[in-house]
């Protein structure tokens, strides 16, 4: 799947005269006046993104490896999302989930990637991370997001588990969900998401 989003930057451009001399006695016009042409305005190049149709993504994973997931592997499930999750949401619009894990243990990230169709990014933040307690944030990436949403917590009486989740949104319509229980700092993930726009651009 792929959403593009092209922007073009135009410009109205009026011609001006400078000046006007008035014919002399002898007869002769004035010179005509200096008239810039201004040069087109070069349209930015187009942003388009691919969503992948498989999690068997060797680059994510061992991306995901080097971040302190040694020998991590797909172990994505058939997905059953309670409704009003993030999950749902990223499913529901078409986007793919993938949960990649150390065999026989809880340790392991989980990923989507998203089409931004019909501004699911911005209903799932207000719905969901931002009751949750999710901060926006900027992130150290190579390419800048257009936003990014955080969100760490401790493990609880409520929750058996830590949690950290980074949501970041991207020009031209890609929504990115990086999720763990190991990590601390908002951008703890940067590798992998650098792995995943990689392969969305591709």
């Amino acid at each position: 799947m792929k959403i593009v989003r092209l922007f073009t930057v135009s410009a109205l451009v009026l011609p001006l005269l400078v000046g006007c001399t008035p014919v002399d006695s002898s007869g002769e016009g004035s010179p005509d006046p200096d008239v810039t042409v201004p040069e087109e305005t070069a349209s930015p190049s187009e942003i388009s993104w691919t969503i992948p149709d498989s999690c068997a993504v060797e680059s994510v994973i061992s991306a995901i490896s080097a971040a302190g997931f040694p020998g991590a592997v797909d172990v994505t499930p058939p997905w059953t999302p309670a409704a009003g999750t993030d999950l749902a949401a990223a499913l529901d619009a078409g986007g793919i989930a993938c949960g990649y894990g150390i065999p026989e243990t809880d340790s392991g990230v989980t990923v989507y990637w998203v089409a931004n169709s019909a501004d699911v990014f911005a209903s799932t933040a207000s719905a969901v991370w931002v009751p949750e307690g999710a901060n926006a944030v900027d992130l150290d990436l190579n390419r800048d997001e257009t936003i990014a949403y955080f969100q760490q917590t401790d493990a609880s009486a409520d929750a058996e588990y830590p949690h950290w989740e980074v949501n970041v949104l991207f020009e031209g319509g890609l929504w990115l969900h990086v999720a763990t229980s190991a990590w601390n700092d908002p951008d703890d993930g940067n590798s992998i998401i650098e792995e995943m726009l990689q392969l969305a651009s591709d």
